[in-house]
C-alpha cells in the first residue's frame, strides 16, 4: 500500500508523518508537482524498501484552476532539463530503497509515455524492446 499526500500540510508534520508510515508498513509516494502553495513538495524519503515517484507535470497555471476538464491540470511536457532533475531524484531514491517505481500522470495526449521514455534514456536503461527488429 502507498500513500499519496496531496496537501503541503503533511508534510510541516513530517517527523510525526514518516514514523507512521514506517509503523504502518504504508510505502511514501514522492510526488513531482508543480511549484506552487498548494500543491505538495518534493521529499525524497522513502519508508519502506520501495519508494514510488508520482510526477504530475508541472502547470502551477492549472493546479487548482481554472480548468474545464480535469486533464488539463496534467497537461505537461517535461523538458530536458526538468528530465535532467527527475533523474536525479530517482537516483536518490535508488540510493535509499530496494525498488523505485516511476509513474508519470501527466497524461495530456503522448506526454507521459514521452517522458517516461526520456527519463529512461537519461538514466540509462536502454532502448525499449519495441525498438528493436526489422522497423527500426
Amino acid at each position: 500500500m502507498a500513500v499519496e499526500f496531496r496537501n503541503p500540510r503533511w508534510y510541516a508534520a513530517w517527523d510525526r508523518v514518516k514514523p507512521l508510515l514506517q509503523t504502518l508498513g504504508l510505502v511514501h509516494v514522492s510526488v513531482d508537482a508543480p511549484p506552487h502553495p498548494e500543491a505538495p513538495p518534493r521529499v525524497l524519503e522513502p519508508t519502506r524498501e520501495v519508494a514510488v515517484l508520482r510526477c504530475h507535470g508541472r502547470n502551477a497555471e492549472a493546479w487548482k484552476g481554472p480548468h474545464t476538464k480535469p486533464y488539463e491540470r496534467f497537461n505537461w511536457r517535461y523538458s530536458e532539463e526538468e528530465l535532467l532533475d527527475l533523474a536525479e531524484a530517482t537516483r536518490t531514491l535508488a540510493e535509499r530503497a530496494e525498488r523505485v517505481f516511476v509513474i508519470f500522470n501527466n497524461n495530456y495526449g503522448t506526454q507521459g509515455v514521452e517522458a517516461a521514455l526520456g527519463l529512461k534514456r537519461l538514466l540509462g536503461l536502454g532502448k525499449p524492446p519495441w525498438t528493436e527488429g526489422p522497423f527500426y
